[in-house]
């Protein structure tokens, strides 16, 4: 089963030209990113890798983005999109796309020996990107200061919560 996310492109037929069609469509991408996941909008950053235009999109007025419903929509995905054409048809494409979502996390200013106690002082927070651990990055600090590290922990590294003890 897909979820499908349809988005006029706000352009006449006659500015609807090809270099904006990839723009376009990674607009259309980013609000169907950002009101699947929840996600704030300038935390999720997309990059197309080479996007191909296909010749039927000389009418570039309606995008229609398919993203599977297993899929959280982060990470390297490729999504189909649609879009109208002067003749009956409507072209169809596949895009592939990479979804990365940033976070302010919790990183360590030192090298944390295992067993240490984490004090407010060992842990600031910064941009990440946290794309392939967005379950496990730590993004609170009330909620670290005063475990144990289990393991050691390198410093300038996001700090996992795995990694902790109570």
């Amino acid at each position: 089963m897909l979820v499908v996310f349809a988005f006029p492109l706000l352009a006449s037929p006659e500015a609807a030209d090809l270099p904006r069609w990839p723009a376009a469509l990674k607009a259309a991408l980013h609000t169907a990113v950002c009101s699947r996941n929840g996600y704030a909008a300038d935390n999720i950053e997309i990059t197309f890798h080479k996007t191909r235009v296909p010749d039927r999109c000389d009418h570039a007025t309606d995008f229609r983005i398919e993203i599977p419903e297993f899929d959280d929509a982060i990470g390297p995905l490729t999504v189909r999109a649609q879009c109208d054409s002067a003749s009956l048809t409507i072209a169809t494409v596949s895009v592939p796309v990479r979804v990365s979502i940033y976070e302010k996390a919790l990183v360590t200013t030192r090298r944390l020996q295992r067993f240490d106690v984490i004090r407010p002082e060992d842990i600031r927070r910064e941009r990440f990107e946290v794309t392939k651990m967005i379950d496990w990055a730590a993004t609170d600090a009330d909620s670290v200061i005063g475990r144990r590290v289990l393991r050691t922990i390198s410093a300038g590294q996001v700090l996992d919560l795995r990694a902790l003890a109570d």
